[in-house]
């Protein structure tokens, strides 16, 4: 993939984050408790920290791993799983929603697999269709699944430390 696609690519993985933000927020209210409390300047704080904290990651990602592959894992790791957990756990908590920690475990499991999933299913359709080249091979695109994992349970263990 070069830098041009690469880019684009993540920058509209980015403004994903975002949208699922959003719709989190707004989904998570009519779930859990049937309300709606309009976006505020916290829900804008969070968006702007959540886009910085994934560009930040593409830049640490692409900047400072000589090897690729150790690249690759650190933006699955983190750019995926971390980042997507905080994603829904700032929906949740920008909402005013209290969840037992199980529930939020299990909430931000199924997020971040869910769209980890869309994410490897979306680069096999366009390494097909569009030859653009993400995963040399199908043990990349696992690996990608369980670095996304392996970040959520790093984000959940982080966030159990933060409401301590």
């Amino acid at each position: 993939m070069s830098f041009g696609i690469g880019a684009l690519y993540l920058g509209l993985i980015t403004v994903g984050m975002v949208v699922v933000y959003s719709v989190l927020y707004v989904g998570f209210q009519k779930i859990f408790t049937q309300k709606y409390k309009p976006f505020s300047r916290k829900s804008c704080f969070s968006i702007v920290i959540l886009t910085i904290l994934s560009i930040a990651t593409y830049y640490i990602s692409f900047n400072f791993f000589t090897d690729p592959v150790l690249g690759n894992r650190f933006l699955h790791a983190f750019g995926g799983g971390f980042v997507l957990f905080l994603v829904a756990h700032a929906a949740l908590q920008d909402a005013g929603i209290v969840l037992k920690q199980s529930t939020v475990f299990i909430t931000g499991f199924m997020i971040v697999t869910l769209l980890g999933l869309f994410n490897e299913v979306l680069e096999a359709f366009l390494q097909q269709h569009v030859d653009f080249v993400f995963a040399p091979s199908l043990t990349d695109t696992l690996l990608d699944l369980v670095s996304n994992t392996v970040g959520f349970i790093v984000a959940y263990l982080v966030s159990l430390k933060s409401n301590a």
